[in-house]
């Protein structure tokens, strides 16, 4: 029982999105493709236009635009604060700047306004103002790491992709020749032991039968 428990277990979230991807009507390459976009894309602090951006990308780079889509949600609601900070940290180390410190960040809910519209604006600036220092780290160290993703992700795809396909067209083979295939259903006729006595029976006649001719002959 537990042998036929584990047989039937589904295959993991992980493994269906990537057969999801492969049962795409395209090529192996071009879902690689649109799969290294998606992810190099996913890694920029693009978001709220990084579908758009990667059906643009994807369609003039020649990639799967369905796959770029769907890679692009590497960073959502969950991933997407690590995965920007992350940016940040890598893009000022290779800028040279200092990173922004607690109170730096603090500035942004200090605020001077008493009513609640001017307390939203002042928010809204204060967030700005930090946004935009620390935006050109973000986009830089996004790029670095969309790259260093990017491309080992466009060759496992690939890989897979033209494994998953072989399979594919050796099942799809082998299924059509079975179906083309004679349908054997006739019956075959095993010997009986009445048969078997009945047909010795009637070679015995027909030896007895020569002889006697023979004697007439004679």
């Amino acid at each position: 029982m537990g042998e036929d428990a584990v047989s039937e277990k589904k295959p993991g979230w992980v493994k269906r999105f990537f057969v999801k991807l492969f049962e795409l009507n395209d090529t192996p390459e071009r879902i690689a493709w649109g799969v290294a976009i998606g992810t190099f894309i996913g890694m920029t602090p693009t978001v709220g236009i990084q579908m758009t951006v990667a059906v643009l990308v994807a369609t003039l780079l020649r990639g799967n635009r369905l796959a770029a889509v769907a890679m692009v949600w590497i960073s959502n609601p969950l991933t997407i604060v690590p995965i920007y900070w992350i940016d940040y940290v890598v893009g000022a180390l290779i800028l040279r700047v200092p990173l922004l410190k607690w109170a730096d960040i603090a500035k942004v809910v200090d605020l001077k306004s008493s009513g609640m519209f001017e307390q939203f604006w002042e928010f809204i600036k204060n967030l700005a103002s930090l946004t935009v220092d620390a935006l050109p780290a973000m986009f830089l160290g996004g790029a670095v790491l969309g790259v260093l993703l990017a491309i080992p992700a466009y060759y496992i795809t690939l890989k897979m992709g033209r494994r998953y396909k072989k399979q594919r067209d050796g099942r799809q083979e082998a299924s059509g020749a079975t179906s083309s295939l004679p349908l054997q259903n006739e019956s075959v006729s095993v010997p009986t032991e009445d048969s078997v006595k009945e047909a010795s029976d009637g070679d015995s006649k027909e030896e007895g039968g020569g002889g006697e001719r023979g004697e007439d002959c004679s």
